[in-house]
């Protein structure tokens, strides 16, 4: 048995990025609808939004079990060695090829410790600067490159998402306050067990 091959955990990555592009553009639809004061179509625009989030969060579930696998191992027949391909550059659309941003999953101990080091709870802006600090000196060049459908640089988008994945895993409260992101016990004890492995 071997690890999961990385080239299938970078194209879940991509799949999940390209997700987060058009539920982004639907806040923006979104946004724009409600400031029209078009009621409709914000109510069908954020339904839509819901349920891709939903979608998004079975793909990050699905790359999650994907992860827990082992592969068997067959030799393949002996062939020349090719040479190796430049890593690739973003493409004219603005997207990243695949592996190039810092994935969600990085992001989970800065948030929850900074959390823990706000007493539990804070202000999503807040929350986002410490984790920042701490991520800071980890972020590759893409992420901070700003999103064409929110204006916002990559790593906040990623860490976002990161937070969602946290709520689904119950390592963050999922009924918070509005614009308040809080951790849960369950949380606190994780960021614990990740320090002590560490040790």
């Amino acid at each position: 048995m071997e690890p999961i091959p990385s080239e299938v955990d970078e194209a879940f990555e991509i799949l999940l990025e390209e997700i987060e592009e058009v539920v982004n553009k639907h806040f923006d639809a979104l946004a724009s609808a409600g400031s029209e004061r078009n009621i409709t179509d914000a109510k069908q625009i954020l339904e839509r939004a819901e349920k891709l989030s939903d979608y998004r969060q079975k793909v990050s579930a699905i790359r999650k079990e994907w992860r827990t696998l082992q592969i068997v191992s067959v030799e393949p027949p002996a062939t020349p060695k090719q040479p190796q391909p430049k890593p690739q550059q973003p493409t004219p659309s603005g997207r990243l090829a695949r592996g190039q941003r810092t994935p969600e999953e990085a992001f989970y101990l800065a948030i929850l410790d900074s959390l823990v080091e706000m007493g539990g709870s804070g202000p999503i802006a807040a929350v986002i600067d410490r984790v920042h600090e701490k991520m800071k000196s980890r972020l590759k060049e893409p992420d901070l490159q700003l999103l064409k459908s929110t204006n916002m640089p990559r790593w906040r988008n990623t860490a976002m998402w990161a937070r969602n994945n946290l709520k689904e895993e119950k390592l963050m409260k999922s009924d918070s306050p509005f614009g308040i992101w809080a951790i849960t016990e369950a949380g606190k004890a994780w960021a614990k067990l990740e320090h002590d492995k560490k040790v």
